[in-house]
């Protein structure tokens, strides 16, 4: 569940309590105009709101489980049950916010629970009420019903509008060629670099020309192949993405110099296995600051592969890293002449 749909619902909820305490404190004068009972349905709301506020500050930021919410439901109920024991009479006016509680079991659950809730909705309404008379008796199915229908149809509504997002900001935030995250889901991961993390820009050398040779649907093929063995190669806890173009981003968790190291070396095993093609490679390792600054020494790392004859990897760590320095790619041709810049870059 992300957290902002947690903490709005959660803030409805926490709405739902303070709302009923409001009506019951302006309507109270109404039912009861003189008398004790009115200061102690007061004191009873404050703390109804009191414990409500503590529980939004409890579930707010921490993305707990949906079923954490049914805290502020319950907390209605049993208000309810408190006002009863002050007053049955008073606490008959307010029974139909029950209806309410399956409102927002149903706007924040899955299918199911709204039934659940009503095992315990359900004993509160009769205890509101009692004694039950032959007419009360006839409305608890006829209340019970529309509680169930009123809760799982919106329950159902809502799981479903909920997957139809999740599938829409995953379709979103995906590169339809190569299966890769995209762009949208880079500021994200750079938010989540940790000292030792170490991003990579793996750019392919001279794509152009494969596009003008072999024409853009061989392109296609080689960056999808690519993207692949990319995927391949990092670990569960890794980020990989298409950066742009023929240019990809890695975000390696916890690699540092040597990790990252590694993680060339079976990209290169892994690649080279299915193409010719050559690709080059800047890497950087945070040490913590704005991620952005990062970004950029990877992207300059990158160049300077590129400036001294492609199919390499030029890394940048920390003094502190004392892990060997990385290969090349490939080991080139000592007696050759470093490559021009790609005017691309």
């Amino acid at each position: 569940m992300p957290f902002a749909d947690t903490d709005r619902r959660a803030l409805f909820g926490a709405a739902l309590v303070i709302a009923f305490a409001f009506v019951v404190v302006v309507t109270m004068m109404f039912l009861v105009p003189v008398g004790g009972i009115r200061e102690q349905v007061f004191a009873i709301q404050v703390g109804a709101v009191a414990v409500a506020w503590a529980s939004l500050r409890a579930v707010s930021g921490s993305d707990p489980p949906a079923v954490h919410l049914l805290v502020f439901p319950c907390i209605v109920l049993a208000d309810l049950v408190a006002i009863g024991s002050v007053s049955r009479p008073v606490s008959t006016a307010y029974v139909g916010f029950v209806s309410l509680v399956f409102v927002y079991a149903g706007l924040t659950q899955r299918r199911g629970v709204p039934a659940l809730m009503a095992l315990v909705a359900t004993p509160v309404w009769l205890y509101c009420l009692s004694p039950i008379t032959r007419v009360q008796a006839v409305r608890l199915p006829i209340a019970l019903a529309l509680w169930l229908i009123i809760g799982e149809a919106l329950a159902a509504r809502t799981s479903n509008d909920r997957r139809l997002t999740g599938r829409l900001v995953l379709e979103a935030q995906t590169d339809v060629l190569t299966g890769l995250a995209n762009r949208r889901s880079l500021e994200a991961g750079l938010a989540q670099l940790q000292p030792g993390d170490a991003v990579a820009l793996v750019d392919l050398d001279n794509f152009k020309n494969v596009n003008d040779r072999l024409g853009h649907d061989a392109g296609d093929q080689v960056l999808a192949e690519f993207g692949r063995v990319l995927h391949q190669v990092c670990r569960d806890v890794d980020v990989t993405l298409r950066y742009g173009g023929d240019e990809f981003l890695v975000l390696l968790r916890g690699a540092g110099r040597r990790g990252s190291e590694a993680f060339l070396m079976r990209l290169h095993d892994g690649w080279h296995l299915f193409s010719e093609t050559t690709y080059s490679a800047g890497v950087a390792v945070y040490e913590g600051g704005p991620p952005s600054v990062t970004l950029r020494r990877a992207d300059e790392s990158l160049y300077v592969a590129k400036a001294q004859g492609r199919d390499r990897a030029v890394t940048w760590a920390p003094v502190a890293d004392e892990a060997p320095a990385p290969r090349p790619v490939r080991s080139p041709d000592p007696q050759a002449a470093p490559g021009p810049i790609d005017p691309l870059r």
